[in-house]
């Protein structure tokens, strides 16, 4: 999917197929996964309440799995495109 977000040829149509699979696995993803997804999801300009709500799970769970710079710039990005308004969520990121 970031490939495809990438290259502008991301199929919302497809997206939208794939986000109950997707959100039922964001548990198995690495750190790197979850912020390439995201990000892909974020330029798809879809919104999926479930998928930001399961998303904003994760990040507090696994923020510190967060190590490169790459990671944590497409996280804060796609959290933000996503509209995810966790002010506690923005807190950990700064800290």
């Amino acid at each position: 999917l970031n490939g495809m977000a990438r290259a502008r040829r991301l199929d919302k149509e497809l997206v939208s197929a794939l986000m109950p699979r997707i959100c039922s696995n964001l548990v198995y993803m690495t750190s790197a996964h979850l912020a390439m997804l995201s990000s892909s999801i974020a330029k798809a300009e879809l919104n999926s309440p479930q998928f930001a709500l399961l998303l904003t799970r994760e990040l507090k769970a696994r923020l510190m799995e967060f190590h490169s710079a790459m990671e944590l710039t497409m996280i804060i990005n796609a959290a933000s495109k996503l509209r995810i308004s966790d002010e506690e969520l923005y807190r950990r990121f700064v800290t």
